[in-house]
């Protein structure tokens, strides 16, 4: 914040409560100071490029413009004028009440407690600031923007009138009660590119399998005939040898003959010599 100029105690306290020699008024708190305790006004104090080692207090009557300050503690207000903060940082939390003057802003700062809002007739802007809890308006009668923040725990307003309003808040925790509708919509995701069109490798046909031939029908070889059996050769068959021609059965019952007859000869008189046989058989009884 650049260099500071020191003030000594009395110089801190007389700033905003104690008359100033040969004024009738407070003298303002203005210039690059740096302050080791805490800081109460009463009446006008403008601030830049300073640091505040304590707390800083508004009492009625008083107001802050701060620009490019650093409060090391708490900001409270009750009842006072108004307070007009830019690009500044407390690490305590703000804490402001009964705000009567026209216009309070408090803008591009970081908070790093809680900031609450409370019963202000004052319009109250905050506009674009680094909240590290929670940001709290309540029954505020002057109007009340909130835009452009970024809070780490929730947004909550509750019977202001009328009704807060304001866009682009980011906030972590909820949005709750009149600021249910001041959170910043979730950005909708970027259409995914459609996919580059990619041309495909050439297709290799598979191996064409060349068609089975199949084989004509093979003729079987003419079945040649087993060879005929020769004919039977027409031999005579065996010649049956000659029965023994009988002895004439004539020639031995008569005593003699003229030779042997032939063998059929002798069949037909075969029933002759039986009768014969019987016959003489017959005479030689008698």
């Amino acid at each position: 914040m650049g260099s500071f100029r020191s003030l000594g105690t009395c110089g801190f306290v007389v700033l905003c409560l104690c008359p100033y020699a040969g004024s009738a008024q407070a003298p303002r708190c203005q210039g690059a100071v740096q302050l080791g305790g805490n800081l109460a006004i009463a009446g006008r104090c403008e601030l830049e490029d300073t640091e505040v080692r304590g707390n800083v207090t508004l009492f009625p009557g008083g107001s802050l413009t701060a620009r490019d300050v650093r409060i090391r503690g708490d900001l409270e207000g009750s009842r006072a004028d108004f307070v007009a903060m830019q690009d500044s940082r407390v690490d305590g939390k703000v804490n402001l009440q009964e705000l009567v003057g026209d216009l309070t802003t408090i803008e591009q700062t970081t908070i790093r407690g809680d900031l609450v809002l409370t019963s202000n007739r004052s319009r109250l802007e905050i506009l674009n600031n680094e909240l590290g809890r929670n940001l709290q308006a309540r029954s505020n009668t002057g109007g009340v923007l909130i835009s452009g923040n970024s809070i780490d725990d929730n947004l909550e307003c509750w019977a202001n009138v009328p009704a807060p309003v304001g866009v682009g808040n980011r906030v972590d925790g909820d949005s709750e009660g009149q600021c249910a509708e001041l959170r910043a919509e979730a950005p909708e995701p970027e259409p995914t590119p459609p996919p580059e069109p990619t041309t495909p490798p050439p297709t290799t046909p598979p191996p064409t399998t060349p068609p089975t031939t199949t084989p004509p029908p093979t003729t079987p070889p003419p079945t040649t005939p087993p060879p005929a059996a020769p004919p039977p050769t027409s031999s005579p068959p065996p010649a049956t040898p000659p029965a023994a021609s009988p002895a004439d059965p004539l020639a031995d019952e008569g005593g003699g003959g003229a030779g042997a007859l032939s063998w059929p000869a002798a069949l037909l008189l075969l029933p002759l010599l039986a009768w014969r046989r019987r016959t003489a058989r017959r005479s030689a009884l008698r």
